[in-house]
């Protein structure tokens, strides 16, 4: 009964309740002993495609293997749970500020499960991202809070390493999880932005090079926020996109830009930007028809 209580059936590894309660412990004896510990939040890249392409019986193979290949390097003091669908954790102790032998074995573990695994007639390559939090902050002082913090820092660091391109690994450090914090906050004031309207577009003049006139206007995205101030695409368009809302935020300004070039000189055209991800979607085409439609535009000054 305990093992089933402790363990996670699939991989074997500890599960999310015990493998808190073993990685404070495992801090207690390397604080004790004058040593650090590592905390390692490993999530599998795009596993969700894995499951989708071969199914989920091949992704629980998978899960497996991971979990094997992670158990081999670990010492044998080390920790090692499954806290979610494809993320794993593990903690290891190390000497103080040797963070080098650290750093070796996430490199290690990253070229170890990328290699290939074997399911059948499968040949699946998994890598992972991994975060990287120690039992002790940078002035040496040791995080109170425990496992729970320290799985947090490591996940923010994880999340840190997906947006720099996957398969890689970051220690954490203080400015992100004041980014991460940031990045929420506008996360928050997009959605109550396009609520609120105010996303609105600019126009930049298009010039004919060789005549010098002026033959239409390209609409650009600006984001009039009262706690941001005037915010630019490259800012928000990017997070937009992630949210999965670019396409309500986009559809709105076209409308708006539809209006607006009615009042234009005939022979002036309106040229507006689309997301990758709207031309994804298959309504995309009967959606812009019907903001023409409901504006009256002609479709032929449209870019």
């Amino acid at each position: 009964a305990t093992e089933l209580a402790q363990t996670d059936p699939l991989t074997g590894c500890l599960n999310g309740r015990s493998g808190g309660p073993a990685t404070d412990a495992l801090c207690a004896r390397a604080e004790a002993a004058g040593s650090e510990v590592a905390v390692l939040l490993i999530d599998v890249d795009k596993f969700k495609q894995v499951n989708d392409l071969n199914g989920h019986r091949t992704g629980d193979a998978v899960l497996t293997a991971i979990a094997t290949r992670i158990r081999a390097l670990l010492p044998e003091n080390g920790v090692l749970a499954r806290i979610g669908g494809d993320e794993f954790v593990c903690a290891l102790p190390f000497d103080l500020g040797q963070r080098a032998c650290v750093e070796r074995f996430a490199a290690n573990l990253i070229e170890d499960v990328s290699a290939p695994i074997s399911d059948g007639d499968h040949a699946i390559q998994a890598t992972v991202s991994l975060g990287i939090a120690s039992s002790r902050n940078d002035d040496g002082s040791i995080v109170k809070e425990g496992s729970d913090r320290l799985i947090h820092r490591a996940d923010i660091a994880m999340y840190h390493a997906k947006k720099r391109g996957r398969k890689r690994y970051y220690w954490f450090q203080g400015q992100m999880e004041n980014e991460l914090r940031f990045r929420h906050e506008l996360e928050s004031g997009i959605r109550r932005g396009l609520a609120a309207g105010e996303f609105v577009p600019f126009y930049e003049q298009q010039i004919d090079l060789e005549t010098g006139d002026l033959v239409g206007f390209e609409m650009l995205a600006r984001w009039h926020s009262p706690q941001f101030g005037l915010v630019s695409p490259e800012t928000f368009i990017p997070i937009a996109e992630e949210m999965e809302v670019i396409g309500e935020l986009s559809e709105g300004l076209i409308r708006q830009a539809l209006q607006d070039a009615q009042q234009w000189h005939p022979k002036l055209t309106l040229s507006v930007n689309i997301s990758p991800i709207q031309l994804r979607d298959p309504w995309f085409a009967q959606k812009l028809v019907k903001l023409l439609d409901d504006s009256g535009f002609p479709p032929t000054r449209l870019e």
